[in-house]
């Protein structure tokens, strides 16, 4: 299932990710400001590739902690644990 926002010129709103998501709007600003709490020097972004569309996440330094890929009416959430993470 491909992303929501899937044209690059059309940059993801929060008035627009509300009304796409719905109801889980309310878990994904939950578990965004969760993963704050543990990690308050993390960035966030939009991100945008032309195989998956547009897909938030949070990075500390370099390593990005959680990704956020919206979809209709749901998002998904995914962890990436690299090597250097798992060691």
């Amino acid at each position: 299932m491909e992303s929501i926002f899937s044209e690059k010129q059309a940059f993801p709103q929060d008035n627009y990710l509300r009304k796409a998501l719905g109801k889980p709007f309310n878990l994904w600003q939950t578990l965004e400001n969760y993963v704050y709490s543990k990690y308050p020097t993390a960035m966030m972004e939009w991100s945008f590739s032309k195989s998956g569309g547009w897909s938030f996440r949070k990075k500390d330094n370099k390593r990005v902690i959680i990704y956020f890929l919206p979809r209709d009416q749901f998002f998904k959430v995914a962890l990436v644990f690299g090597q250097k993470a798992t060691d």
